[in-house]
């Protein structure tokens, strides 16, 4: 019987509702439904395994894409194990820092149950959530000699509440079976069930429905063959030692004491990190903005040692800590030409990187890689409808992404730009003294055609440059012509 409950409890860490099909087939007392029980455990766990690799194949795309950091925001469904993204997989083409950049960078939201109930609620059993552990450890719920064999999982205490679902809806179901006859007339037992009997089914999915109690995986309550409880809203987050300060992936530290650049880089290590080094120019101006801030509370120099140095004419960050991938060079910050070897210090007032005596005496920064583990912002109480919020969302970049396209309004505004009205009245008198005096010369041009002098300057040909001239007047007064000037209707006929 043991060895059954066991099986009841790994089969609810498969899934919430397994459990449902144990109580339909009234399985768990038998030797067989626990062996169900195990290869449905085995094909959830697959299943979880794959879950995890197509979301590693995605966080695989968004890195290549650069969709994460700043701007992106990522919500998973489904649960994973802790630093699921850490694991080694040749398939995916991906470096482990470059999938732990990807997913970190995103700050992801999951949802996964709520494994245990509140602290102080006391559940049907009279278990309280933290005396669940100890007395399904010691000793008594295994055979004799064997509990050091076992190991208590999380999801135990919803294997534990599937009993417990059971029996109060078995209870019920039996008092409803005493006042109900059936189609022949006869009543019937819990004894008297057999797997085609759909009106006892019937009788225990409805009494299942109304079954809600106080377990030590929460309150229990069920939709259909639902188990309703309370998801938790899961967000992963950074998390640096006290007095560090986290920005993105990273924590930093600034100690305001000035030491030398090899003792700058002792007391880092000291600390667990590496001397500063920056791996983009958004690093950078997350850096400055920090030193800057820095200052301002403590009063400091605004010069930090890095672990940049100059080392036979080649520019490098000697730190361990971070791959060569990430090393960034940023030429355009160095205002000086060093020497062969040089030190680099980090001059938030130039927003320069000051090649400098290695012996010199500076303020710095210490570096390391943040850790990040999914915790807990908000409970969905299912059966309530209702959202509690027990801390803030953390935002990559610090600002809320959009969950849209940008809306761009374009607003026409019609602006009069041709030639003042009296411009133009100028104008055309002037081309009207021009086609006045043009016709005086053609009516002169004709009646004297038969001069001599008039005669050898081909008076046809005079007529024609003349009847251009007044062609090319008329024209100064019409291509003047423009909705400003004139109803719009008379001028889109005109110029068609």
């Amino acid at each position: 019987m043991a060895s059954c409950t066991m099986g009841c409890f790994t089969m609810a860490s498969c899934t919430m509702g397994c459990f449902i099909m144990a109580f339909c087939t009234l399985g768990c007392f038998t030797i067989a439904s626990c062996t169900m029980n195990y290869f449905t455990m085995a094909s959830c766990t697959m299943g979880c395994f794959t879950m995890a690799f197509c979301t590693m194949g995605c966080f695989k795309m968004a890195y290549k894409q650069n969709m994460f950091g700043a701007g992106y925001f990522w919500l998973l469904v489904g649960w994973y194990n802790s630093n699921w993204y850490t694991e080694e997989n040749g398939a995916l083409e991906c470096t482990t820092e470059q999938m732990a950049e990807a997913v970190e960078s995103s700050m992801y939201i999951s949802t996964q149950a709520r494994l245990l109930g509140g602290e102080n609620v006391t559940t049907i059993s009279g278990i309280f959530r933290n005396r669940f552990g100890i007395s399904n450890t010691s000793g008594g719920a295994y055979p004799a000699g064997e509990a050091s064999r076992y190991t208590l999982i999380g999801q135990a205490a919803y294997g534990y509440d599937s009993i417990w679902a059971m029996a109060l809806a078995l209870n019920r179901s039996a008092e409803i079976l005493k006042t109900t006859s059936y189609d022949d007339g006869l009543r019937r037992g819990l004894e008297n069930f057999t797997y085609s009997d759909k009106n006892m089914s019937t009788i225990f999915f409805n009494t299942l429905e109304e079954v809600y109690f106080e377990g030590v995986s929460g309150p229990v309550s069920f939709s259909g063959a639902d188990r309703i409880g309370i998801i938790n809203i899961e967000q992963l987050q950074g998390h640096c030692p006290d007095g560090w300060r986290l920005e993105a992936r990273y924590c930093y530290l600034f100690i305001p004491s000035v030491v030398t650049r090899k003792e700058a880089v002792t007391s880092c290590t000291d600390a667990g990190g590496e001397l500063l080094s920056i791996s983009s120019e958004e690093e950078h101006s997350a850096v400055m903005e920090l030193a800057s801030s820095e200052q301002d509370l403590s009063g400091v120099e605004g010069q930090w040692w890095t672990s940049l140095e100059r080392s036979s004419g080649e520019l490098l960050w000697s730190v361990a800590e971070f791959s060569v991938d990430d090393q960034w060079t940023p030429e355009e910050l160095i205002s000086e030409t060093a020497g062969e070897d040089a030190c680099f210090i980090l001059d938030t007032s130039l927003d320069q990187l000051l090649p400098v005596s290695c012996e010199e005496r500076h303020s710095f920064i210490c570096k390391k890689v943040a850790v990040f583990q999914e915790v807990v912002i908000a409970e969905h109480d299912i059966a309530k409808n209702r959202i509690d919020w027990l801390r803030s969302i953390s935002w990559p970049g610090g600002e809320v992404p959009l969950d849209h396209t940008p809306e761009v309004i374009f607003t026409r505004v019609e602006i009069y730009e041709g030639i003042p009205t009296i411009i133009y009245v100028i104008n055309c008198s002037l081309a009207g003294l021009g086609i006045l005096l043009a016709i005086g010369c053609l009516i002169f041009n004709i009646y004297y055609k038969n001069q001599k002098f008039i005669k050898m300057s081909s008076p046809n040909l005079n007529s024609l440059i003349i009847i251009g001239c007044i062609l090319i007047y008329c024209s100064t007064c019409l291509a003047g012509w423009d909705i400003g000037l004139i109803d719009e209707y008379i001028f889109l006929r005109f110029c068609q």
